[in-house]
């Protein structure tokens, strides 16, 4: 919503059921929670219990965050910021850290002051 408002698009690419499907937890159906969901995402991403893999982590981190989840949007911002599974945009770097930090995730403020200059 709040991306909605800047006038910035969020995201073109709608999320893919297909995407599940390659990222079950334990081979079971696409019933598994939102904290399963961002617990598989964290993994992907730090490579800890899971290959890393920077895009599926993006796929799985991206429905969270347009859902509200501060942490998702958090790592969303820094995938965005680095070009980690997804393009580089540091405006939406921007404003997904906005958001996170907004939501009172406290990283994504620290890393709004520390990058400020890029901003």
């Amino acid at each position: 919503e709040y991306l909605q408002k800047s006038g910035n698009p969020i995201e073109p690419k709608k999320y893919h059921s297909k995407i599940y499907s390659k990222t079950k937890i334990n081979n079971q159906s696409d019933s598994f929670t939102d904290k399963d969901r961002l617990e598989k995402a964290r993994r992907f991403y730090t490579g800890v219990g899971e290959m890393r893999d920077y895009r599926n982590a993006y796929e799985l981190f991206f429905p969270l965050a347009q859902g509200g989840n501060a942490e998702a949007a958090y790592f969303i911002g820094l995938m965005k910021l680095s070009g980690k599974g997804t393009e580089k945009d540091l405006n939406l770097a921007k404003e997904w850290l906005s958001v996170a930090s907004q939501k009172g995730y406290e990283k994504a403020q620290r890393i709004l002051d520390s990058y400020k200059s890029l901003f």
